[in-house]
């Protein structure tokens, strides 16, 4: 549980001092979903964007306290390491998509026009 609090506080600090590439390469990783309501990134502009970048990696932080307690959780029950790191990559990986909903879901521009 220690190492997702470090990677917690990390994530907090990655989303204003990358200036927004974690939020960028949390797309990435969540693209097949949110692409499915949203347009493509390279489509969206306005003042929007940026603040959106950097508030998705704030809203993904937490995650890694989710994650670190199911890993605990499973560890407990003797899961093998394998398959509390698969549950703990998945948990990442819902977390970055919820994230991207949730701050589009507030923030796209009416019309569907990024």
């Amino acid at each position: 549980m220690k190492a997702s609090l470090a990677s917690f506080v990390l994530a907090l600090a990655a989303s204003f001092l990358s200036l927004g590439t974690s939020g960028l390469v949390l797309y990435f990783v969540a693209s097949p979903v949110i692409e499915r309501f949203y347009p493509p990134l390279a489509q969206w502009h306005g003042p929007w964007v940026w603040p959106v970048l950097v508030g998705v990696t704030i809203l993904w932080a937490p995650s890694f306290l989710v994650a670190g307690a199911l890993n605990q959780h499973q560890a407990a029950r003797n899961w093998t390491a394998g398959r509390r790191r698969l549950a703990y990559a998945a948990v990442l990986w819902i977390g970055a998509v919820v994230a991207w909903l949730a701050v589009l879901q507030l923030n796209f521009p009416p019309g569907g026009r990024g």
